[in-house]
C-alpha cells in the first residue's frame, strides 16, 4: 500500500497526530515507505526542542490526569499518549526531521507573520483567516521547495498548491522561488 518506489512522503502535524493517536504508526510507516518525514517544528531534532507533537502529547496527558483514572475520557487520552509515544520514539531512520533552508525560513516566517500585508497575501492564496503555527508554516515551506509528496488534511494543502502552482495532492516543483 506504499506509494510507488522512490516517492518520499512528508506529513504535517495533523496527519502525524491522527495516525499516532489511534495507534496506526505502523500504517503511517508503511504508507511512507518506511520513513516518515516531518518538518522541524512538527517534531524536533533534539528532545528538548519545542514542537507540535510533544505539545499535543502533553495536552493529552493533562486531559488524562484531569479526567481521573478509570474514566472513559482518561482511557482515550492515555491511549492517545501511548500512540504519540510510539511515534515520537521512532529512530531517525524511521522518523526524519527535515530542517529548513534559508528560502524555507523566509517563506515560513511570512506564512505566520501577523503583519496585515502578509495576512492579505495569505488570504489572496485562499487561506482561512487564521495564522499558522511554526510546524504548519515549516511544512508548507518545505513542500513548496522540495520534491516530496505532502500529506495534510487542512489549509496547508490549499496554500501549498497556491504557492507551487500544483494542485493539492500532487508533487510540487522543486525549485519554486516566486514568493
Amino acid at each position: 500500500m506504499a506509494l510507488e518506489s522512490g516517492k518520499r512522503v512528508r506529513v504535517d502535524t495533523s496527519v502525524a497526530r491522527s495516525f499516532a493517536v489511534v495507534g496506526w504508526t505502523p500504517h503511517l510507516l508503511e504508507l511512507s515507505g518506511g520513513t516518515v518525514l516531518v518538518a522541524d517544528g512538527v517534531h524536533g531534532t533534539d528532545p528538548d526542542d519545542p514542537n507540535a507533537l510533544r505539545r499535543i502529547r502533553r495536552a493529552f496527558q493533562r486531559q488524562a490526569d484531569d479526567a481521573g483514572l478509570g474514566s472513559g475520557r482518561s482511557s482515550r487520552a492515555l491511549s492517545a499518549v501511548q500512540g504519540l509515544d510510539e511515534l515520537l520514539t521512532l529512530g531517525s531512520s524511521e522518523l526524519t526531521v527535515l530542517t529548513l533552508s534559508g528560502h524555507d525560513v523566509k517563506l515560513a516566517v511570512r506564512l505566520q507573520s501577523p503583519r496585515s500585508k502578509d495576512h492579505a497575501w495569505r488570504h489572496s492564496l485562499a487561506a482561512r483567516d487564521r495564522r499558522l503555527d511554526a510546524g504548519e508554516s515549516a511544512s508548507i515551506a518545505i513542500s513548496v521547495t522540495r520534491s516530496h509528496v505532502f500529506a495534510s488534511d487542512d489549509d496547508a494543502l490549499t496554500l501549498c498548491g497556491a504557492l507551487s502552482g500544483v494542485p493539492p495532492g500532487t508533487e510540487p516543483e522543486t525549485s519554486f522561488t516566486g514568493w
